[in-house]
């Protein structure tokens, strides 16, 4: 009794048709596997892109706060270059002001321009507020 129906013998094995049908379904799940991968990957770019640049302006607001208090006032609309960003331009920005006597705020903001890695912008801004005393 034959398990390969009539006609075929056990070692025929598979035909060239066969291969080819399994080649196909097997590129088609591989080619819906990369595109997931890449959407992944790019958004894994740009959290981490967004990580870096919450640090850059920790680190940058971290400076403001070890200077005095009338040096950091006249740090109002200095511009930075954030290290370390994946983006092609990364614009930091210092915004220190005093709507109350002796009191000042200070804000760091970071921009950047969509580039090869990351395909969106990422902005971040952090704000504090100081007292002279």
């Amino acid at each position: 009794m034959s398990i390969c129906g009539p006609g075929r013998r056990m070692e025929d094995g598979f035909s060239l048709l066969e291969v080819m049908i399994a080649l196909a379904v097997l590129a088609i799940a591989m080619i819906g596997t990369l595109s997931v991968l890449l959407v992944v990957h790019q958004h894994n770019t740009a959290t981490d892109e967004a990580s870096l640049a919450t640090k850059a302006c920790q680190e940058m607001m971290e400076q403001l706060l070890n200077m005095t208090y009338d040096t950091m006032l006249v740090q109002d609309g200095i511009a930075f270059v954030a290290p370390k960003l994946h983006a092609t331009q990364a614009i930091g920005t210092l915004q220190v002001t005093e709507p109350v006597p002796d009191r000042a705020e200070m804000r760091v903001r970071i921009q950047t321009q969509p580039g090869q890695i990351t395909r969106s912008p990422v902005n971040v801004e952090l704000i504090n507020w100081r007292s002279r005393k």
